[in-house]
Parts: structure tokens; sequence; C-alpha cells
């Protein structure tokens, strides 16, 4: 690529369940982000980015691989994924970003706690499992997979719930983590990849007091909290949520606490930055803001959770900053997905192999060379429903794969109605369901979400049936060649 630095670092920031429209960059009439904002203000703002799918989980494996959760194989999330998708996956052998740049001469460090086959290409890890140092990339397959059905139902979702109380994966601690790690790891003669996943957005939305008190307005009027809990059907996420909001009396104290949780992560972000700069490595780096999904806060009766296909969730922020190869601010329009970012970051760094991406080099849409890559974007919902959305410029389109699983098992009631479309130009906020005015657009866009998933099964198929054929190649080479040496 014309214009290339060689051998930029890479540091990709994931704040979880970071909604883009609660960030000033992006029109949020709080001060939420300055550090975020000087990102933006300096880089590349894409301001239609949304993830593939709204649980964490499938949603970094899409970041990481550039495809979709279709492609992946990774679709369910925590608690509800199965031992044999995550054998499937494993078996597909997919190349995520961190190994393509560990095999391309990178040091590879992850702050995150999600563990598993996330761990894939690091060198360094913390993982869920054990806050110690894995010094090691190479990780056992029982420990990607959860080591048992048993560990995956019980000790993961025990240790999810103690990590979200406790302080130990804070902002502050990871972002300590962080600098600690990097100052016994920077070699300035090879460049790093640095994954850091900021978890304190997640409900509860931990932050200390002081930045929730910033966003809090007591002539506010919202729902009651308990009037939210008497709407919930399933009494475990009613004791959920009953946990997570205790201490509050209306939903505008705990949009207060999200605000406050996001101003909170931007002040660590505002840390990092400064280390990286006063290192002069910044500047010989790309970095890279996103979220793995947003957050609905009382849109659509969706109380601090991350279900349901509404832009609230889907909608992510994106800046991608890289003074050295972009040196003006741009935003841009078009529709762009978290598939796009590999190979993205590939075409900047030089990278030209080509490893089977569903997603779009998003470089030459930041040029000004491409009005756009895609006319739409597709995203999918397992974890509390089973729905397909797609999206294009003027119309949003929401529909369950059945009768049966368009109820909500958080809620225990159906968000909405079995098929939504929404004219987005008139409606940005998702209100109006206008299917029944617009029935041959409800239909056309069906037929291409249909389309689509099918090309990209078809895809995986393909590319199935040529990693057996270039198994049995290998272990024919292998055969021919002992029987040489024989």
């Amino acid at each position: 690529m014309e214009g290339v630095v060689d051998r930029l670092n890479v540091v990709l920031i994931v704040v979880d369940a970071l909604r883009a429209q609660n960030l000033g960059i992006y029109g949020y009439h709080k001060d939420t982000s300055p550090n975020i904002d000087w990102l933006g203000k300096r880089g590349v703002v894409f301001d239609n980015a949304f993830s593939c799918i709204n649980t964490t989980d499938p949603s970094v494996t899409s970041i990481f691989t550039g495809r979709y959760p279709i492609s992946h194989g990774i679709i369910n999330h925590g608690t509800k994924l199965t031992q044999s998708e995550v054998h499937a996956f494993l078996r597909r052998n997919i190349k995520t970003l961190p190994e393509i740049l560990k095999s391309n001469g990178y040091i590879t460090l992850a702050l995150d706690w999600l563990g598993r086959w996330h761990r894939k290409g690091f060198q360094y890890y913390m993982g869920i499992d054990s806050a110690a140092a894995q010094k090691s990339g190479k990780t056992k397959f029982g420990e990607m997979l959860g080591a048992s059905k048993r560990l995956v139902n019980g000790l993961y979702i025990r240790l999810k719930r103690f990590l979200f109380r406790s302080r130990i994966r804070s902002a502050t601690n990871i972002t300590k983590h962080t600098i600690k790690v990097m100052e016994e790891r920077l070699d300035r003669r090879s460049p790093f990849f640095l994954f850091i996943h900021y978890w304190d957005t997640h409900t509860p939305y931990n932050a200390p007091k002081h930045f929730e008190k910033r966003f809090f307005d007591e002539n506010d009027d919202s729902v009651r909290i308990e009037d939210v809990l008497r709407r919930i059907k399933n009494p475990e996420w009613r004791e959920y949520l009953r946990k997570v909001t205790k201490g509050a009396k209306t939903a505008s104290e705990i949009i207060a606490r999200y605000d406050g949780a996001i101003a909170y992560v931007d002040e660590e972000i505002g840390v990092l930055i400064d280390f990286l700069e006063k290192r002069s490595v910044l500047d010989e780096s790309v970095v890279i803001l996103t979220s793995d999904h947003g957050e609905s806060l009382t849109e659509h009766n969706i109380f601090f959770d991350h279900h349901g296909l509404y832009d609230v969730t889907i909608r992510v922020p994106l800046i991608i900053w890289c003074p050295s190869i972009f040196s003006s601010h741009v935003r841009v329009p078009s529709l762009v997905q978290h598939v796009d970012l590999v190979p993205t970051v590939l075409d900047i760094l030089n990278i030209g192999e080509r490893y089977g991406f569903d997603g779009e080099n998003l470089v030459p849409l930041i040029r000004g060379e491409r009005d756009r890559v895609r006319s739409f974007v597709y995203v999918e919902e397992v974890h509390t429903q089973r729905k397909r959305a797609i999206r294009t410029e003027n119309f949003k389109y929401i529909y369950a794969l059945s009768g049966r699983e368009v109820v909500c098992r958080y809620c225990g009631f159906m968000h909405e109605g079995i098929k939504e479309l929404y004219y987005l130009r008139e409606d940005p906020r998702e209100l109006l369901n206008v299917v029944e005015r617009y029935p041959r657009v409800a239909q056309e866009l069906e037929e291409t979400s249909e389309k689509w998933v099918h090309l990209l099964i078809s895809k995986v198929r393909r590319q199935t049936i040529g990693e057996k054929i270039r198994e049995i190649r290998r272990k024919l080479n292998s055969m021919h060649r002992g029987n040489s040496i024989s």
C-alpha cells in the first residue's frame, strides 16, 4: 500500500457494552469521553459501524477472524456455548488476527478475561481462569474448550459473576497491568499487538461513585426500578436486575452509572495514551477503539442489557487513529462492520495474505476512493431470542426465525413483533413498526438476508472441503516422504 510505514504497532481497545451514542464524538450532550473524543478528532471516525451479533464471545471472535458468526461457528455465548461448536471452530483452523501478526514477527499481548479460544495467537494472555500471566501462546485443547460441560455451566458463570462484582478487573487495574506488561516486554526492535478489553461499562456499570454523581440529575423523570422489575416474567432475570440496580430508585440513576462507567474507562484510556506517548511508540502505532456490542438502557423495554437488534445494541463506536497513514481527521458515514477490521489492519500493515475473510478492506473508503463497501449490514441474535436483522441506510428489518424463538428468555415476553420494519430516515429511534405499510420492502430485505446467510454457509462448506483436501494431501506427502526415506 502506497505510503505505508513499515512495522507499525497495533493497539486494539474493546470497551465492553459501549454504545456509540453515549460518546461525545458521536454527538452525546454529556461530557463522558474527552480522551476517546481526542482520538476521534485526530483520527478516522466511522459513524455507522455495527457489530455482527449482540453477545461478547461470538462478537470478539468476529473481530479477530474477520468472519461472521455463521462463518466462524461461534454463535452462542457463555453458558449457552456447546462443546460441539467450539470443537467445530477449532477444527476449521481459522487464523485469528493475533496469530497472523505473531507469524509476521509481532509480540502479541492481551489484557482480557475471556480465555478459551480467545487466547489463540497471544504470547501473553490474562485469562478468566487465571489472573496470572500466561507466558506462552500455546494452550491445551481442554483449556480453550473450558475443560468440561460442568465447568462451562457451573464454574465459568460463578467466576464471571465474581469478576463482575470484583474490582480485580477494574479499568484502573487493567491499565496498570497493561503498563507493567508493556514495560517488561516492550522491545523497540519488534512491533507489538496489544489487545485491551475494558469491562466496566458492562452491568453493573462499575465506576467510583464520583463518576456516577457527575451525570445524575435529580430532576430527571424516568421509569421506576420497581416498575421495571414487575414487568420481568423470568424470576432469575428479575433477581439479577434487582442486584445490579441495588440502591437505585429510577432508571435515570442506572443510566448515570453507565455514563459514569464510560467516563471512568475514558480516563484510564487517557492514562494509557499518555504512557504510549511518553514511551515514543504512540506515533508508530495504529490505535483502534471499538466495542463488542452496545447496550439497551430502557429502549424497547430492554433494561440494562444488550439483547435485541436495535441500533442502541448493535451500533458500536469505531475509531482508527494512525497519523502516519491517515494524517487528517475523517468521518466515514458508510455502513461498516466488525468483520472489516482484520482486512483493514492487514492492509495498513502491508501484510498481503488472504485468509478467507467475510469483511472488506476499509482503507479505500477512508481515502475517499470508494463511497461504500457494502449496501447493508447483517446482524443476528442467538442468546435470548433467535432473530436476524438486515440494515440499510434507510431501513432496518428484524425477523424471528420461528414463532417459538421470539419470546425473550430473559424478560419472558416478546419485544415488539415477530417481524419488524423501521424507516430509519424518519424514525431513527426505531419506535414505529411499518412492516404493514411497506410489505414489499420487508419481503425483499428478508429474501436478501436469507440469500446472504446461504452464501455464507456455502462459503464455509467450500472452505471445509478445501481444508480436508489439503489435509489429505499433507498426509499423502508425509507418507511419500516416509517411503522415500525407507
